[in-house]
């Protein structure tokens, strides 16, 4: 991928967590992004030691990277799959009874492709998934389970750029943040 400060909105100053979840995921659908069909988030919950599903993003009319993170940006409603939202919140997450692919990323922090378990994940029915963990400050932030179609390639190739891409993203954000809140305090 370019150099990630071409892509723009992610390090304008100014966006919220849930912007930055959505840029994200816009990038995880987009075809010079990981160039998955869907993705859906799952956040990390420290106080309740357990992902919590939060949001599926499906990829919108064909626009040039930089447009659709900006599109991202400004609304939540672009390429939100709200059926697939609504199902993922009704999940559990326990990382001690997480199906085995994501357990395996959540544990090594190594992107993974595979074959969905059946269940009632959103992503349940797809030929083939990918999963990302995410990492924000060296904490854990969450996991990125996206769908593939069948026969792909390069596809982990591609995870390991949006996990690393997501970090850097998230990094700074958390920075832009803290020094936020610092500004406030003065």
């Amino acid at each position: 991928m370019r150099d990630l400060q071409s892509l723009g909105p992610p390090y304008e100053e100014g966006a919220d967590r849930n912007a930055v979840d959505r840029m994200l995921l816009a990038l995880a659908v987009h075809p010079v992004g990981a160039a998955l069909l869907r993705a859906h988030l799952l956040v990390w919950a420290p106080d309740r030691g357990r992902l919590e599903g939060w949001l599926s993003w499906v990829p919108p009319a064909r626009a040039p990277l930089a447009d659709a993170l900006r599109n991202a940006r400004r609304t939540a409603s672009a390429a939100t799959d709200v059926e697939g939202t609504r199902r993922l919140r009704e999940l559990p997450f326990d990382p001690a009874t997480l199906e085995p692919l994501l357990a395996r990323v959540w544990d090594s922090g190594e992107p993974e492709t595979g074959m969905p378990d059946g269940g009632s994940a959103p992503w349940s029915g797809a030929a083939r998934v990918g999963v990302v963990r995410l990492v924000r400050s060296g904490r854990p932030y969450g996991l990125v389970v996206g769908e593939f179609a069948a026969g792909g390639r390069g596809e982990e190739a591609r995870l390991a750029m949006l996990r690393d891409v997501a970090g850097t993203v998230l990094d700074a954000h958390a920075r832009t943040e803290s020094c936020r809140r610092g500004r406030e305090r003065v």
